[in-house]
């Protein structure tokens, strides 16, 4: 993230006078030469970051309407998205478009989730901030002593 945000990003300063890139927009993104797209450390997944930019600009996705669309719609919405299934697709919902409920599930997660709720995790005692607690829970999994 940090080689495509110094790529295409806007170059920003902080109050301390650091310089730093915001994370570039949809059309800086896919304005980016695929060579330079490739040079961002990005292996595979450079065709699905272009797809996913061009698909903003030319209007099959609108994240704007996302942010205020039931989980349902989004989760549909994104991994229609060339390369993004549903653990990605939780995590944009949850970190990019805010949806405090929207609950990615990877290795950890499923560790966590089948050691501390092995009868099934009471989704609906927690909404609607399951995301939360699902961060919570990783952390605390990950910094656990052993």
């Amino acid at each position: 993230m940090e080689l495509l945000a110094e790529r295409c990003g806007e170059r920003r300063t902080d109050s301390a006078g650091d310089v730093y890139y915001a994370f570039p927009d949809p059309g800086a993104l896919a304005m980016l030469p695929e060579e330079e797209l490739k040079e961002c450390r990005l292996g595979y997944r450079w065709k699905y970051v272009l797809s996913a930019a061009k698909a903003v600009l030319d209007g099959k996705i609108d994240l704007e309407g996302l942010r205020e669309a039931d989980e349902e719609s989004t989760m549909a919405a994104l991994t229609g998205l060339f390369g993004v299934g549903v653990k990605v697709a939780s995590c944009i919902s949850l970190f990019g478009l805010h949806h405090m409920d929207a609950f990615p599930v990877d290795v950890w997660m499923k560790r966590i989730l089948a050691e501390e709720y092995p009868e099934g995790y009471p989704f609906e005692a927690y909404t609607p901030y399951n995301g939360l607690c699902q961060q919570y829970m990783f952390a605390w999994y990950r910094q656990r002593p052993s």
